[in-house]
Parts: structure tokens; C-alpha cells; sequence
């Protein structure tokens, strides 16, 4: 699951960096196929969640990451339309956008392969 989730995220950042330099009627279809990519990784990210979260705070995690996803909307809204007044383009926020989601691919990476077994008193 966390190569799954992974290689998901690094696919959507290298699609950002490709989108930043694309300029022509590619750039609609391109979109849906970052949006299906990050539609593709939600089922690998919730397994994760489940293994890596322990079983008593599993709904509290769950809760945290709907009410962190649901809040940054505005924010990124906030975040492309001052970003489009400084610069009348994108160009910066999806290499920006593409940058970080290749970072967090490495940070994904670094995760343990599976969920260590914490030894009794």
C-alpha cells in the first residue's frame, strides 16, 4: 500500500511540473488526469491511515484528516487567487504544487513497511 500511495503522490507531482510548462490544448485533459490521480491514491491513503493509526484513536485520526481536507479549501482559494494577482499566471504554483508533492513522495517513502509491535512492560 505504501509504494501504491507513493508512487500516486509522485505521479500528481511530476504531472504538476509537466501542466506549469504545457501551454495548449492538452492542458483540460492533463487536468483530469491529475484529478484522477489523486482520486486513484484516497483508497491506498485510508489503508495506511487504519495500519499506521493505533485501533483506539483510529476515528479520532479519521476525523482529523476529514476536518484538515475540508478546511484548506478555502485556503488554497485564497492561496491561486493571490497568487494569480501577483503574477497573472500559474505558472509558480503548480511548480510549487509539483515540488511539494515530490518532496512528500520521499517523506511517504521513508515510512516503516509495516506497523511496528510495541513490546509489553
Amino acid at each position: 500500500m505504501k509504494l501504491i500511495y507513493a508512487f500516486g503522490i509522485l505521479i500528481q507531482g511530476l504531472l504538476l511540473l509537466f501542466f506549469a510548462e504545457m501551454a495548449s490544448m492538452f492542458l483540460i485533459l492533463l487536468a483530469l488526469v491529475i484529478v484522477a490521480f489523486n482520486s486513484s491514491v484516497l483508497p491506498a491513503e485510508n489503508i495506511l491511515l487504519a495500519r499506521f493509526a493505533p485501533s483506539e484513536y483510529q476515528s479520532l485520526v479519521y476525523g482529523v484528516k476529514f476536518i484538515l481536507s475540508f478546511s484548506i479549501g478555502p485556503l488554497v482559494v485564497l492561496l491561486v487567487s493571490n497568487s494569480y494577482a501577483a503574477t497573472q499566471e500559474f505558472y509558480s504554483l503548480y511548480w510549487s504544487g509539483g515540488l511539494i508533492m515530490t518532496l512528500l513522495f520521499f517523506m511517504i517513502l521513508s515510512l516503516p513497511l509495516k506497523k511496528s509491535q510495541s513490546l509489553p512492560a
